[in-house]
C-alpha cells in the first residue's frame, strides 16, 4: 500500500493537471486515509486537500503531487508543486471571490505550513485523529 517509516505510513501519487479530475483524486484521498487507518472527518480532510489542491493548479506549476502520511495520531496531507514562491495567508472581506483557501486551513487544520526548496514547494495541513481532537488547539490558540 504505502511505505512505512518507523510507525508513519506514507503514501504518494500525482494529480492531473485538470481541475474536473480533482473529484476522484479527493476520493482516492479519502480512501488511502481509511487504508492507513487515519481516524479523521472525511469532509474536513476533502474540503482542505482540495484547496491546496486548486492553490497549487492555478498558482503553482506542474506537476503537482500528493503524500499522505499517518502516524496513528495525525494525519498529514502534502501537496508539492515546482513553483518556489510560498502562497501568502490572506483575510478575505465578504465581497471577495476568492483568497479563502489557506485562511479555511488555517481555521480547521490542527497546523499547517509551507516548505520552499530550490525546484519546488510543499503546502502542508494537519488533522488531529479522533483520539487527539479533544487536545487538538482550537483556531483561538493559535
Amino acid at each position: 500500500m504505502g511505505m512505512e517509516r518507523g510507525g508513519v505510513v506514507e503514501l504518494a501519487f500525482g494529480v492531473p493537471a485538470d481541475l474536473a479530475a480533482l473529484e476522484a483524486v479527493r476520493r482516492r484521498l479519502v480512501d488511502v486515509a481509511h487504508r492507513l487507518g487515519a481516524s479523521v472527518d472525511d469532509e474536513h480532510l476533502s474540503l482542505l486537500a482540495t484547496e491546496l489542491m486548486v492553490n497549487a493548479m492555478e498558482h503553482g506549476l506542474p506537476p503537482v503531487a500528493v503524500r499522505v502520511r499517518w502516524d496513528g495520531h495525525r494525519l498529514r496531507v502534502e501537496v508539492e508543486d515546482a513553483c518556489c514562491r510560498a502562497p501568502e495567508l490572506r483575510c478575505p472581506a465578504p465581497h471577495d471571490v476568492g483568497g479563502r483557501g489557506l485562511w479555511l486551513i488555517d481555521q480547521m487544520a490542527s497546523a499547517w505550513g509551507v516548505t520552499l526548496a530550490p525546484s519546488c514547494k510543499v503546502v502542508w495541513f494537519e488533522l488531529a485523529g479522533d483520539d487527539e481532537a479533544d487536545t487538538a488547539p482550537d483556531a483561538t490558540d493559535r
